[in-house]
C-alpha cells in the first residue's frame, strides 16, 4: 500500500515540480488529436492542466484526496483511487494515459501498465516518464555502497534500465514508438551558478532552472535518444496499446 500521509502532506503543501523532462514528454501529445485523456497520479493537475490546454478531456486519478481536491479547482474532474489495484474506469475508455513518475512508486508496474493498456482504446497512446536507475552517477553511489532506494526518491519502490523498461512495456502489450532521454550532466545550486558564460548554449545544451528538494538549482542538460543508458536520468517513453 502507498504511503498515502506522506502523498496527503505533499499536496496540502504544495504541488508537483514541473520538470523539463515533463515538458517534453508534452510536446509528443502536440501531435495528438484532441481526446479523452488520463493523468494516472496527477497530483494537483498541473500537467492536467496543459493537456486540457491542447483540447483533451482530461480525467485524473490520485491518492491524495488533498492533490484531487486542487485538481478539481483547476475545473478538471478526478477520484482518489489505489493505483496498486485495478483501475476504477471502464475498458477501452481514454486516448490518451499520462504517467509520469508513477511507475517507480508501485510494487507491481506490470499490473499497473495492464491496467493501463485496458482502458485505453485500440491504437491509444501511453505518455511516459521514469527515472533510469543505470545513469551514471547511481552507478558510481553504487561502488560506494548506496542503494538505488538510498539514493533516489524514499517512496520509489522499482528501479529500471532502457532494457528493463522496453521488456516491462512489450510484455504488457505495448508498442515503442521512441524512448528518449534527459541527459544530466551537471546540477549545481543557483546561488553558485549565477556567474556560469551564457556562450555555453551555443553546444546545443541549455542551462535552465530547476526547483528540486526546495531548493534552485541549475540544471545541464540536454534531450536525446543517444546514451541513455549511461547519461539519461530520466526516461522519456511514447508507446501504443498493441492490437
Amino acid at each position: 500500500m502507498p504511503n498515502v500521509e506522506y502523498y496527503q502532506q505533499k499536496y496540502a503543501s504544495g504541488e508537483e515540480v514541473l520538470h523539463s523532462y515533463k515538458l517534453r514528454a508534452l510536446e509528443q501529445a502536440r501531435g495528438l488529436k484532441p481526446g479523452r485523456a488520463l493523468d494516472l497520479g496527477c497530483g494537483s493537475g498541473v500537467m492536467a492542466s496543459r493537456l486540457k490546454e491542447m483540447g483533451h478531456e482530461v480525467y485524473g486519478i490520485d491518492i491524495s484526496s488533498n492533490a484531487i481536491q486542487k485538481l478539481r479547482e483547476r475545473g478538471i474532474e478526478g477520484q482518489t483511487a489505489n493505483l496498486e489495484e485495478a483501475l476504477p474506469l471502464s475498458d477501452a475508455e481514454f486516448d490518451l494515459v499520462w504517467c509520469t513518475e508513477l511507475l517507480e512508486h508501485v510494487a507491481n508496474p506490470t499490473a499497473l501498465l495492464t491496467e493501463i493498456r485496458r482502458v485505453l482504446k485500440p491504437g491509444g497512446r501511453l505518455l511516459l516518464t521514469t527515472p533510469n536507475s543505470a545513469h551514471i552517477a547511481y552507478r558510481l553511489l553504487h561502488l560506494l555502497g548506496k542503494t538505488c532506494s538510498e539514493v533516489q526518491h524514499s517512496e520509489h519502490l522499482r528501479f529500471f534500465s532502457a532494457a528493463s523498461l522496453k521488456t516491462l512495456l512489450e510484455q504488457t502489450g505495448f508498442t515503442i514508438n521512441s524512448l528518449t532521454g534527459r541527459n544530466l550532466y551537471i546540477i549545481v545550486p543557483f546561488s553558485s551558478a549565477r556567474e556560469l558564460p551564457e556562450y555555453l548554449d551555443v553546444l546545443g545544451i541549455r542551462f535552465e532552472y530547476s526547483h528540486a528538494h526546495d531548493r534552485p538549482y541549475l540544471i545541464w542538460e540536454h534531450f536525446t535518444g543517444l546514451w541513455n543508458t549511461l547519461w539519461a536520468d530520466t526516461f522519456i517513453v511514447s508507446a501504443d496499446k498493441r492490437a
